[in-house]
């Protein structure tokens, strides 16, 4: 998967939107609206999988966290 699966979505998602114009029936459209909003979701759920990858690539940079140890005198 990459980036460009979100963008491939949401391309989908607008070829569904122009096809519910030529819709014929109630039916068809009605199955058109909802391809186009699951195709939205899947994008956005795409972004969502690289945002959460590239927050764990940060926070593996980052290192250990560092530990403080206070011992008495």
């Amino acid at each position: 998967m990459d980036r460009d699966s979100a963008e491939h979505c949401r391309t989908q998602a607008e070829e569904c939107r122009r096809l519910l114009a030529l819709a014929e029936n109630e039916a068809e459209a009605l199955a058109l609206k909802y391809l186009a909003r699951s195709w939205v979701a899947i994008a956005n759920q795409v972004d969502r999988y690289f945002e959460i990858v590239e927050r764990g690539r940060l926070e593996k940079s980052k290192g250990p966290p560092h530990r403080i140890v206070v011992t008495s005198l």
